[in-house]
């Protein structure tokens, strides 16, 4: 069963999520035999196709079905090219779609060719958003009529490196404000998608550990594994960070350190299906639980899903964009805040390519470093405002 092809496919759904419209791409591969496999590698979106392209055009005539051997071939097919969220995200786009492959060609769904499921239905939570502490707890409110049982929010607005007393004020009033809408019962998760100073998130995780939050997200960014041992040690709050570490390479220190008490490698970028179940056998060794990564489409989530089911370790898997209709044939749906797992072959569903045709990519206002998601512009610590 030989690789024929490996495409790119990259699409915008012209759908408002976050800071606006977003360009996702997934990756196609085929094999002489017609079988056809999907995977998702959505960040930065036109350079991660032209290094799928690149990856693709060695990979042709390859057996599709050695997943491993191929992935350690991607990963040191040169030298120079080692890591990083483009090509990590073209590796892992790319072994996703691997997978697909391999189980559909057996005619059972992926999880099952991880050793089985040790569980068929996973809690998930959402993100909740809103441009003041009324709409951020309707937001809230509106989550748990829906069904869900946990979700997360960033109470920072448009806050840097540096709180001013009102904004510290503001940030501990919308976490208290959301626990007391939801309940003692919901999980609530804080990000702050480490933007705050070292000394700015210690006083943050001391305001809201009354608040009992599941656990303080990214309170750090991925450079300072030191300060996140600091602060693991200082605060109750449970720490949880990884979205932007590729590899079970770039998990070691973190857990080696004892520095977090929840993994959240992305799928998507961290190394595919093959490198999140080595990540979570990793974190299993240190008593870590894994909530994996997922800001993009519904292809992301089922194949994190795949291994959320048959690994020990599992906590909660965060849901991404579901508001995007029509990129798959049938949708996939959470349920009171929990997911079924699918019973077709490979990930269980097919993105619809007359879809993706129909949307092509178009440019988009980048994520400029840490701006505000409302359209305001990013108030510098020290007055500048914007880039």
């Amino acid at each position: 069963m030989k690789i024929q092809s490996v495409t790119p496919l990259t699409f915008n759904p012209e759908i408002y999520y976050g800071r606006g419209s977003f360009n996702y791409c997934y990756v196609r591969i085929e094999t002489d035999n017609g079988l056809v496999g999907y995977g998702e590698c959505s960040l930065m979106p036109g350079a991660v196709a032209g290094a799928v392209e690149t990856i693709g055009d060695y990979l042709v005539g390859r057996d599709a079905r050695r997943v491993e051997q191929i992935w350690s071939s991607m990963y040191y097919m040169w030298h120079n090219v080692r890591g990083g969220v483009v090509y990590m995200s073209a590796m892992s786009g790319i072994d996703i779609a691997l997978w697909d492959i391999k189980a559909k060609a057996a005619g059972l769904p992926t999880y099952e060719m991880l050793g089985g499921p040790m569980r068929t239905r996973l809690r998930c939570y959402r993100g909740i958003s809103g441009a003041d502490t009324d709409e951020l707890v309707q937001s809230a409110t509106d989550a748990v009529a829906d069904g869900w049982t946990a979700m997360k929010f960033d109470p920072l607005s448009t806050a840097g490196y540096y709180l001013s007393p009102a904004q510290f004020e503001e940030a501990i009033a919308k976490v208290g404000a959301v626990r007391a809408a939801v309940g003692p019962d919901v999980d609530i998760m804080v990000e702050t998608h480490g933007r705050l100073s070292l000394g700015m998130i210690r006083k943050l995780a001391e305001g809201i550990a009354e608040f009992n939050p599941m656990f303080l997200e990214e309170p750090c960014g991925p450079e300072y594994t030191s300060a996140m041992e600091k602060l693991s040690q200082e605060t109750t709050v449970p720490l949880a960070t990884g979205e932007r570490l590729y590899t079970r390479w770039g998990f070691r220190e973190l857990f080696e350190r004892e520095a977090v008490a929840y993994a959240q490698p992305d799928i998507g970028h961290s190394g595919g299906i093959s490198e999140l179940r080595k990540i979570a056998s990793m974190a299993e060794a240190y008593g870590i639980a894994v909530a994996p990564h997922n800001p993009f489409s519904a292809l992301n989530f089922v194949a994190s899903a795949q291994v959320d089911a048959s690994i020990p370790n599992f906590l909660i898997q965060e849901s991404g964009n579901f508001a995007i209709e029509g990129v798959l044939k049938e949708p996939v749906r959470i349920v009171d805040g929990h997911y079924d797992l699918p019973t077709g072959p490979g990930l269980g569903v097919e993105p619809d390519e007359d879809f993706i045709a129909a949307h092509p990519p178009r440019p988009v206002e980048p994520e400029r470093w840490r701006e505000q998601s409302m359209g305001r512009p990013y108030t510098f610590a020290g007055g500048d405002d914007g880039l």
